[in-house]
């Protein structure tokens, strides 16, 4: 259940209307959402444990970015939302979601994406 609401941050970030997202684990599993932020994604952090994805106007996409996977499901989301940025986006550390998804590149050129491991 956390990996699919953690997965969904990336795809939440290019959608238009708000999603209220509440993870109580640990607080550290809300750092990755500046990185979002720093995409063009229009979150606001309420605390440590919530935050509400507002989304962006069709006006504003999501530009590619340099991140660094803090862990294998922040690192998915990262991913995701990076393949739907304009732009270059380069992840590093990604040992980290090599761990949780192996050759995840070629799965998702296969569906028309363009990852290139560097």
């Amino acid at each position: 259940m956390l990996l699919m609401r953690l997965v969904a941050w990336g795809l939440m970030a290019g959608v238009r209307r708000g999603m209220p997202v509440r993870v109580c684990r640990r607080e550290s599993r809300l750092f990755f959402v500046d990185r979002l932020i720093d995409m063009g994604a229009q979150i606001i952090l309420c605390d440590p444990h919530r935050a509400v994805v507002v989304g962006h106007d069709r006006n504003r996409q999501l530009r590619g970015s340099r991140m660094s996977s803090p862990d294998i499901r922040a690192g998915i989301a990262l991913l995701i939302a990076a393949m739907s940025a304009q732009g270059t986006s380069l992840i590093s550390n990604i040992e980290q979601i090599d761990r949780g998804y192996e050759n995840i590149e070629h799965r998702l050129n296969a569906l028309g994406a363009k990852i290139e491991r560097i």
